[in-house]
């Protein structure tokens, strides 16, 4: 076992010139980050754009195009409007442990983590979907022959089908698949969304992956007096759009403490003296959410922290 010479966690205490009252013993701690580990903030390091697809995609360090050289948080970037879901990390933290952190993204833009990462092992990219949504048809059985149409809804407009021929004896899933039919071949609404029945639902599905549109709708009209109805328009899937993920670092490094507070007395970036910028966090009982961002950006120099543990 090799035993530290001085170890601050053992709850030592000083005497003050107060009888019986004692302060806790603080120790001053020098920690250097290599220059190896300076590392930049970076938001392509470990993955460049990666495109997701219809499935959730397992990377590994094969995919990567950099391993860590120091502990770090690390962020991904969204480049697609719209574009949601959960990046799932898998790694091992300060002390070697197994380690997962999920980080949401919902939107275009970059999110950061909030864990120390002293090795990344996995990295699953969530999946694009496809929008989709159904109406019921509602009426029992059609007793009349006529003709319906049926008009489907989008952010573009509302395109309406080409007569739909009923001959009266259908039921609710007959219609279905007749009104399903009937969009699917339509030219416009067609090469839009395609048309599927599943017993009395008639359901349209986006041919694109693409931001959720709220305006997706499909109604009918009786011209033909027919007697047949739908009930409201109801979403069954969300639509994701497809997007390149890139998965980075940031400019923070981890630190081997876990500190109340902010105890940083100095800090030296390859000699000059910087200050603990915002984006540093300290946490009294996780070690792996310890971690400084220096004013003065890393730059592959040594760095030495002098801090009270």
């Amino acid at each position: 076992m090799n035993l530290a010479p001085y170890n601050p966690f053992y709850g030592q205490h000083i005497k003050t010139g107060v009888d019986g009252q004692t302060v806790d013993h603080g120790f001053i701690a020098h920690y250097v980050l290599p220059a190896a580990g300076a590392i930049a903030a970076d938001d392509d390091y470990l993955v460049t754009a990666k495109a997701t697809t219809a499935v959730v995609q397992d990377l590994d360090s094969a995919d990567f195009a950099n391993e860590l050289a120091t502990p770090k948080v690390l962020s991904v970037k969204s480049v697609t409007v719209g574009q949601t879901g959960d990046v799932l990390i898998t790694g091992t933290n300060q002390a070697g442990e197994v380690q997962t952190e999920t980080i949401a993204i919902d939107d275009n833009g970059t999110k950061n983590g909030t864990k120390v990462f002293a090795t990344v092992d996995g990295i699953q990219l969530p999946a694009a979907r496809y929008q989709s949504g159904k109406v019921d048809v509602l009426t029992a059985a059609i007793t009349k022959a006529g003709n319906i149409t049926a008009t489907v809804t989008t952010t573009g407009g509302a395109n309406t089908t080409a007569a739909i021929a009923l001959d009266g004896t259908e039921d609710e899933a007959g219609v279905a698949a007749k009104i399903a039919a009937a969009i699917t071949n339509d030219a416009t609404i067609g090469a839009i969304v395609s048309g599927s029945s599943d017993g009395a639902s008639v359901i349209i599905t986006a041919l694109a992956f693409a931001a959720n549109d709220a305006a997706y709708d499909i109604t009918i009209t009786d011209t033909g007096g027919t007697g047949a109805t739908v009930e409201a328009y109801e979403e069954l899937v969300s639509g994701i759009p497809s997007g390149n993920l890139t998965v980075g670092v940031l400019g923070s490094f981890g630190i081997p403490y876990a500190l109340p507070h902010d105890t940083i007395i100095k800090i030296l970036n390859n000699g000059t003296a910087t200050t603990v910028a915002a984006g540093s966090n300290f946490d009294s009982t996780d070690v792996n959410k310890n971690y400084i961002q220096p004013t003065e950006a890393l730059a592959a120099a040594q760095v030495d922290v002098y801090l009270i543990v």
